[in-house]
């Protein structure tokens, strides 16, 4: 061999250095085995009628094949420079089949982002393994039909920025929501819409004025909640997006907003907020867009 490698690569590295800093890592080997095997356990259903969440399914782990670079299959992403897999984006990826309480997935320590939405997991128990990611920073479960209760350990997840578990129909106890919200301190994304939250206690979400100061969207459509909410969830220091629309028995009053209120989407269709101090509203001469919310429509302008 001598030097010849070497002279090789510094002619690369000397004549093509924005190309030779852009390679791709090689795959590591053991996590290459875990998505394989993960691969293994499920079908592939690309029938238009198998999930309507999707336009249209797309089999993205056909390009999972042994002996290539995983770095290089759809939906996977790589560390630059240990190869380990710390992304997975599957979804809408035609994935049918029961998941397995410990499928090899939960093998990859290394995980910070996976995204599972819109698969049909035959509704299987959400398994607790999910909760052993403790590096992940955004999950999206949302519409894979997983059945029962969410799974506690999944407030375990203190690193997350973005949690989605909507429309899996099931249930988030009291409990698990609280530790969530005062353990994943950095969260900016939240969305529980379709869950079963009718237990819950709208004091339960007051913990989100002192523990998610950060958080950016909060979207909690459908989900059964009931009683009075703080007005002050309004009025969270980031908070740029709220829906919480369809929870009849859900109440609440507006606060007052001012022009430094970052609250750009506010949906509370079908619930029980009041403008209780609202005498008068003008828009006159005024540059709004979009339709009327149907509770100002009732309310004062008919």
């Amino acid at each position: 061999m001598g030097w010849f490698p070497f002279l090789v690569l510094s002619f690369l590295l000397s004549h093509f250095p924005s190309q030779t800093s852009s390679f791709m890592p090689f795959c590591n080997y053991d996590d290459a085995s875990v998505l394989l095997s993960f691969k293994s356990s499920f079908t592939l259903d690309s029938s238009s009628l198998s999930n309507p969440w999707c336009e249209s399914c797309h089999p993205k782990t056909e390009s999972w094949e042994n002996g290539t670079n995983c770095c290089l299959w759809e939906g996977v992403s790589c560390d630059t420079k240990s190869g380990h897999v710390i992304g997975i984006d599957l979804s809408c990826s035609c994935l049918q089949g029961e998941f397995h309480p410990n499928t090899t997935l939960f093998k990859l320590i290394h995980l910070q982002k996976l995204n599972l939405a819109f698969n049909y997991f035959s509704n299987s128990p959400m398994p607790n393994g999910f909760g052993d990611h403790v590096a992940l920073t955004h999950l999206n479960l949302s519409a894979s039909a997983f059945s029962g209760v969410i799974p506690s350990k999944i407030s375990h997840l203190s690193k997350l920025v973005s949690l989605d578990l909507s429309f899996l129909g099931m249930r988030i106890e009291a409990a698990t929501l609280e530790n969530v919200i005062v353990n994943a301190t950095d969260i900016r994304e939240l969305t529980l819409d379709g869950l079963d939250m009718s237990s819950i206690k709208p004091s339960s979400l007051s913990l989100l004025v002192n523990f998610s100061s950060s958080l950016v969207s909060l979207s909690l459509q459908q989900t059964g909640l009931q009683g009075k909410l703080a007005n002050n969830i309004l009025c969270l220091p980031n908070l740029q997006k709220l829906d919480l629309s369809f929870n009849r028995y859900l109440q609440g009053e507006l606060p007052e907003f001012n022009r430094s209120t970052p609250l750009r989407y506010l949906d509370l269709c079908y619930t029980g907020f009041t403008l209780e101090s609202l005498n008068y509203l003008d828009f006159y001469s005024s540059d709004f867009e979009g339709t009327i919310p149907l509770f100002l429509y009732k309310k004062y302008l008919i």
